[in-house]
């Protein structure tokens, strides 16, 4: 950090680790979906915090010296995203069923990501032993080594068996 780059780990109070987290929030890059700098200064506690528990774990404070815990996060606003209106989501459809270099496949994900809600790595790493036709179940494998069985419809089902990979 340039403002304590010359600074001992010990040195830094919490209210300086306050003042330094505004200064943080009033860096920030402006965009349309910001937040204000909110998860700037709460990545800025999170990695002082992670900073201080190795130097707690490695003996060069004591844990009571950690001025980092004694700084409180700042609280996370409710999310902005929102589902597709229904009209949208059929405009989507739509094109890509009748676009596209295989759009028997690219409605076939398409009808994945609705139903399952899952990631596009969970939909890339599908293989044909991930769909249990019996029970209408698909195995993802999703980000963070997530792994979890997820219900699908009869047709979505089927039409993933039959579908040519």
């Amino acid at each position: 950090m340039e403002q304590w780059g010359h600074r001992r780990i010990d040195e830094p109070s919490p209210s300086e680790i306050e003042r330094l987290a505004e200064e943080v929030k009033a860096r920030v890059v402006i965009r349309r979906n910001g937040r204000g700098g909110r998860s700037a200064a709460e990545h800025l506690i999170a990695a002082l915090r992670c900073l201080y528990r190795r130097a707690v774990a490695d003996g060069f404070i004591a844990e009571a010296a950690n001025p980092a815990l004694r700084v409180a996060k700042p609280r996370r606003l409710p999310s902005t995203r929102r589902a597709l209106a229904d009209a949208r989501l059929a405009e989507i459809s739509e094109v890509v069923a009748s676009s596209g270099d295989d759009p028997g496949l690219d409605s076939l994900l398409l009808r994945l990501h609705v139903e399952t809600a899952c990631r596009r790595g969970g939909a890339l790493a599908l293989r044909p032993v991930d769909l249990d036709r019996e029970q209408c179940l698909v195995l993802l494998r999703e980000k963070g080594e997530t792994v979890r069985w997820q219900p699908v419809s009869t047709p979505l089902g089927q039409d993933g068996v039959r579908h040519p990979v």
